[in-house]
């Protein structure tokens, strides 16, 4: 390699450095580790128990740092069961085709994935 080349290379790297290091300093507050921004949730998908064993169950995640559940049925149970342990309850579920979810299908047919051309999969 020329020298000239050498240090056009090197001024070529330098530069993507600097460019990657004006990245990093936007995308901090946003993915730092310091950043205070991110949230831990936990999957419910265990809704056997009574309140008691359940309550027990938030105290518990509550104290390993997790700001929240993400319980796959019960909604209503949930939410009335983490009052007072300051978590986030948000409602998840599966929107792709579940064959034989006879209750899903008639009741929230809209719930289930559409193809590109609007074809829904509970039709399918």
């Amino acid at each position: 390699m020329q020298r000239k080349d050498f240090f056009k290379t090197i001024s070529a790297g330098a530069a993507g450095f600097a460019g990657l290091s004006s990245l990093t300093s936007f995308l901090k507050p946003f993915v730092g580790p310091d950043s205070g921004n991110r949230a831990s949730y936990a999957w419910v998908s265990n809704h056997e128990g009574s309140d008691d064993e359940l309550k027990q169950r938030l105290e518990n995640l509550k104290k390993a740092g997790l700001n929240g559940i993400l319980p796959s049925g019960n909604y209503e149970k949930w939410l009335r069961l983490s009052e007072g342990f300051d978590l986030d309850v948000h409602a998840w579920f599966v929107t792709l085709q579940r064959g034989g979810d006879d209750y899903l299908i008639n009741n929230h047919p809209e719930w289930f994935m559409v193809n590109r051309n609007g074809e829904s999969s509970v039709d399918r």
